[in-house]
Parts: structure tokens; sequence; C-alpha cells
């Protein structure tokens, strides 16, 4: 997708706390082409970097849908998470979704799937956590994550979660696989599993958490689709 493809989220932080956009001077993924798409923290201003996907029918879904791409986390050791994100709610950074990212406050880090809002921070004991995987990355580790938001007939969500061994298999290539520890999750319409009922619809995309100075996230082949 091209850079017009994307809108940044209502409330994110601006070019005096992060620095934002391609490089070379990072190390791609298995598969990746010349350059990522990166950011860095300039200041220790806690707060979010966020993209949208604008295109016809996304804006919002109106129903669920796939977000899938490469991420990692390149400098600190907490502070900083990469996060792709399905059914957010509104284009504000406040606003709550379901998300698939890195714990914030643990080096190695867990991969996490979350029902909250990226302001929020991905801490490893957040309440709206609703799966951790059992293995941890270093940071600098590109991970290929998938998460699937599928409404089902009953007004149920099923959340989904996956992940592309980028030592086998390129970035343009994948080959997903469940993710130890993070078995599929139902958000049933009465709100009783995750304690609020299920996001029907919404935004999807990509971006990050930060709260400190100098922490780096990189993102490769972000890629949405949406449920017809």
């Amino acid at each position: 997708m091209a850079s017009t493809n994307w809108t940044a989220l209502t409330g994110a932080l601006g070019s005096g706390d992060a620095a934002i956009g391609v490089t070379e001077g990072a190390t791609p993924p298995n598969g990746g082409g010349t350059f990522v798409y990166g950011a860095r923290s300039k200041t220790a201003t806690e707060g979010v970097i966020g993209f949208y996907h604008n295109g016809a029918n996304f804006t919002p879904q109106t129903s669920g849908g796939h977000v899938y791409g490469a991420i990692t986390r390149n400098a600190g050791d907490n502070g900083n998470s990469p996060v792709l994100f399905q059914s957010l709610q509104s284009t504000l950074v406040s606003s709550s979704g379901y998300l698939l990212g890195l714990t914030d406050d643990t080096e190695p880090a867990n991969i996490i799937l979350k029902k909250g809002a990226m302001s929020d921070g991905m801490a490893s004991n957040d309440s709206g956590i609703l799966r951790t995987s059992t293995a941890s990355f270093a940071k600098g580790s590109w991970l290929h994550l998938r998460l699937d938001v599928i409404e089902q007939p009953s007004g149920d969500v099923r959340l989904r979660v996956f992940a592309n061994d980028l030592s086998s298999n390129a970035v343009t290539s994948p080959s997903w696989a469940a993710i130890t520890g993070m078995a599929d999750f139902i958000d049933d319409a009465l709100g009783v599993n995750s304690g609020s009922v299920p996001y029907i619809g919404g935004y999807a995309g990509f971006g990050g958490y930060f709260n400190g100075i100098n922490r780096v996230l990189y993102f490769d082949h972000m890629e949405i689709a949406r449920q017809v």
C-alpha cells in the first residue's frame, strides 16, 4: 500500500515528539525490500503514533476483518510497543479496539492481544489483555503477526492470532501458524468474556505506544482486508 492509503490517528504525537518515516537504515525482515517504515520518540512524552487505512469501505469497516504485518521494537527495554489494530471505534488515539502487539514493560517482550486503547499502553498486567504468548522475544526481533476479527451470526466476535516464522518463510509468502498461549478468544455478545460487548466494525491499521525518549519501532508489509 502507498503512503496515501493511510491517515494518521487524531491526537497522535507530532513531529516535535516523534520522527516518523521510511528508512534504509534498518535491516528489513526476511523477504523485505530496501526500506522499512519506522518511528523514534524524540522526547519522553507519553503518546501514540498510528495510521488507519482510509480506503473505500474501510472508513470505517462495517464488520470484521484482518490485519497483518511485520513489527519490531528496536531500542529501549520498556516504554514502547508496536501494534496492529482492528475494529478501532474511532480515529482518536484514545479509542478502543482490538490490539495485537508487544508488552511495553518487559524485555524480552511477549505478544499480547488486548481489548482497549493504545494510549493506555500495552503493559503485561493490563486488565484489557485477552491472550499472552508463552514465548518472549528480544528487541530487534522481527515478528510477522496476523489478527483476525470475525463477526459471528450470533453477534459474537471471534479473535484469532497467527504468526509467520520469518526464519523459514519470507514476509512476502507467509505460512501462518497458531501462537502458543494465544488460543482463539470469543468476545461474546453478552459482554461476559471480556467484560464489555464486542466491537463490530471500525478502523484498521498499525501504530505504536511510546513512553520514553529514543524508543524505536519498525513496520513492514502492512496489509488489511475486511470481512464480507
